[in-house]
């Protein structure tokens, strides 16, 4: 009976956490909550106030934007949306208002630019169950009009250097994102020179330390990690076997990088921590900023990935655990 409420196809090969939709008061306040979309699926957590992942399918169609109607702006979008409350929470829910002057990015965990395929997709993408804070140093382009690595975050060269390519070679890929951890505290909102240096009416931007109170004091978290997964098939529609399809899984730091100028010697993976070390290798330091902007320097297995959100899991005594791609042998 339980699958037969499940019709998403975003959830075809697994629904991670065996996430349940339930009715009630009470289901506001689960830590596993499934919200189904046409664009994407989510389990929300009402404790953190944020998403245990985001899932979704991408291939060509939806990241092909339709032609532009009469009167219609160039891309079909009224200027920036704002992220607002996302309607299928019956209770507890914010809007993207809350983090003006904090410092950090308001960070999709399905990007919009998974979701072209119509402007109400892509708008879709603007609900805050969707919505992390997200540091500019884990999700932005550094150089406006650059096309090398170099110049971007590791979290933005997994979606332009991994997913999109793999797209537009007609592959269909199956993404599963999420973020852990708490950070309450202020902390440095960048160390990229060229983010550094922003300047907005003669002022500069960017300089000194997060202000995280109106999300602490609401209780929602601002995650230490950011992580994802990607399944890809071949094209869509095969017939998926374990000699056509590949995955992926990253785990990328959700702070300022470091500053090179003090890291002369290097600085040591932060993926060598106490809570991590016991399921992965130990890595060597990350000794320039073109090394911690490779997705390479983040990427994990996806048993590792797995054991890591159990024993986080483990840790706040949640009852739930994560099994992707539960429904392949």
């Amino acid at each position: 009976m339980d699958n037969v409420f499940f019709k998403s196809d975003h959830l075809k090969f697994g629904n991670p956490t065996s996430a349940r939709w339930q009715t009630g008061n009470s289901s506001t306040y689960q830590n596993n909550l499934l919200l189904e979309k046409p664009q994407y699926v989510v389990s929300y957590n009402a404790a953190t106030k944020i998403a245990n992942w985001v899932g979704w399918k991408v291939d060509k169609t939806w990241v092909t934007e339709p032609p532009t109607q009469p009167g219609e702006l160039l891309n079909g979008l009224i200027k920036r949306p704002e992220f607002i409350t996302d309607p299928d929470l019956l209770a507890g829910g914010y809007d993207g208002n809350i983090f003006t002057g904090l410092g950090m990015d308001r960070g999709h965990l399905s990007p919009n630019r998974d979701r072209l395929r119509h402007p109400k997709d892509e708008l879709a993408t603007y609900l805050t169950t969707n919505l992390i804070a997200q540091s500019m140093d884990n999700n932005r382009f550094f150089v406006r009009g650059s096309n090398s690595s170099t110049d971007a975050s590791a979290w933005f060269n997994i979606e332009s250097k991994v997913v999109a390519p793999m797209v537009s070679q007609g592959q269909e890929l199956y993404i599963f994102a999420g973020a852990i951890g708490n950070n309450p505290n202020p902390q440095k909102k960048t160390n990229v020179p060229q983010l550094l240096n922003m300047v907005q009416d003669g002022e500069l931007i960017n300089q000194g330390n997060t202000i995280p109170s109106n999300l602490s004091n609401r209780q929602i978290h601002v995650p230490t990690w950011t992580w994802k997964t990607i399944m890809a098939v071949e094209q869509p529609g095969a017939e998926v076997i374990s000699s056509n399809i590949e995955t992926f899984a990253y785990m990328t730091p959700n702070v300022a990088e470091p500053d090179w100028t003090l890291s002369l010697d290097g600085v040591a993976n932060p993926l060598n921590n106490d809570v991590f070390s016991p399921f992965l290798k130990l890595r060597g330091n990350i000794d320039n900023a073109a090394a911690w902007r490779n997705p390479d320097t983040w990427r994990v297995t996806l048993p590792e990935l797995t054991n890591i959100l159990n024993e986080r899991n483990r840790l706040r005594n949640y009852d739930f655990k994560f099994d992707f791609l539960s429904n392949l042998p």
